[in-house]
């Protein structure tokens, strides 16, 4: 199961919604979703919530989005976390591209390990140069 995206901006979807003259309906058909969702993904505070990676990306393409950046806050793309919604992929999908464990991503995304061995490897999976990944990781990285 994909957990939702950090750093989203229910305010921001709303908005370009509106300039390109979408209602939640239409947007929730060409995303794949309900109309329901799209307004609890419009909705701040307590009652909200985020879309996942994958809804990311889509509504990025729908919405005709240079990048799913303009939906987050900037400094959503600051951990390994963040920098692994921009590319669409879920823990699993990093994992399944990697051939490790799943568990071993969520390890890294919380700064508990760090790939010293296949850095460069690593950097691809999440779409950065290694020296963007380290940056990333020494964020939430536990001393």
């Amino acid at each position: 199961m994909s957990r939702a995206v950090a750093g989203w901006r229910p305010d921001q979807l709303r908005q370009i919604r509106l300039d390109r003259g979408l209602t939640q309906a239409q947007l929730g058909d060409r995303v794949g979703v309900s109309k329901t969702t799209v307004y609890l993904w419009e909705r701040a505070g307590p009652e909200g919530r985020a879309p996942t990676a994958p809804h990311l990306h889509r509504l990025a393409e729908v919405l005709r989005l240079d990048d799913v950046a303009a939906l987050l806050e900037p400094e959503a793309a600051t951990t390994p976390e963040g920098l692994r919604h921009l590319t669409g992929r879920t823990q699993i999908g990093v994992a399944a591209l990697l051939g490790v464990h799943h568990s071993t991503v969520g390890n890294f995304e919380k700064g508990d390990y760090w790939p010293a061995k296949r850095a460069e490897e690593w950097a691809a999976a999440y779409g950065v140069e290694v020296a963007d990944l380290l940056w990333a990781w020494s964020v939430v990285r536990r001393v």
